[in-house]
């Protein structure tokens, strides 16, 4: 059962020639580094002073209506 249900999901022949065509042409489109800086070119400055939780956010009351 398993066996049937794994080799229905491989490509076929004519979709493996497709994607390995297409592939390549596709990556030098969409997977370029000015696209992805945001998430690899964050740096921290272990220099800048750190505040504490409490000031960075208020304190919540019991009852949790608001700021105490």
């Amino acid at each position: 059962m398993a066996a049937r249900t794994n080799s229905d999901k491989a490509a076929g022949p004519i979709a493996r020639v497709l994607r390995d065509l297409l592939m390549p042409v596709a990556m030098k489109l969409l997977a370029k580094p000015e696209k992805m800086a945001w998430q690899y070119d964050y740096r921290i400055d272990w220099d800048d002073p750190v505040g504490g939780v409490a000031a960075a956010r208020p304190q919540m009351t019991v009852s949790g209506s608001g700021p105490a």
